[in-house]
Parts: structure tokens; sequence; C-alpha cells
């Protein structure tokens, strides 16, 4: 019988949202796909705002895709930031996933 387990806590995804809005315009775009949906959210940039504190616990993953901007972080330093915080990543083509939940 299969379960969901968590690799992501409120503490890591804080972390991962100060980090990110530190960059400013050099953060990732993010999109989020929550537990329970068939689909995913719209793209966004803003970190500081839209990165929501009550909405971690329902993150089954987020994308995080370079932003087209010249000065934009890599993503390598995307993937070394995820991992110095502590998060479950899977490096992609164009994006670091993050994983929040897994089924088991």
């Amino acid at each position: 019988m299969a379960h969901i387990t968590s690799y992501a806590n409120n503490t890591k995804w804080r972390k991962l949202q100060q980090k990110m809005a530190g960059l400013a315009s050099k953060a990732p775009i993010w999109q989020i796909k929550y537990l329970g949906l068939d689909h995913f959210g719209k793209s966004d940039g803003e970190w500081f705002y839209h990165f929501r504190l009550e909405e971690y616990e329902k993150i089954e993953w987020c994308d995080l895709t370079p932003a087209k901007s010249p000065d934009a972080i890599s993503l390598s330093d995307i993937a070394l930031i995820c991992k110095m915080i502590g998060l479950e990543t899977e490096v992609m083509e164009n994006s670091v996933r993050v994983i929040g939940y897994r089924l088991t």
C-alpha cells in the first residue's frame, strides 16, 4: 500500500523563499504543483509576497527555472542553493524540481 512521504518542511521552504527573495532579479521563476490537484499553478518570479508560507504544506513539487535576464543565476546555482538548504531535488533539462512529497 502506497503512502505519501514528506521531503520538505516549513523551515526548508522558508529558507528557500528567503534566499531567492534576496536574489531579486537574479532569482529563478517558480511553478508549483499542489497535492491532490492534477494541474499546476502559473509561473511566477515574485518570491517575497507570492511564495506563501501558509501554502508550503500543500506543495507536492516546485520547479525552479532560471529567469531570462542576463544576470540570472544558473541551473547549477539553483541546484546548489537547494542542496545547501537540504531540499530533495531532481535536476531536469531546464529546471530544478524541489520535492515536497513523494508517493512511496
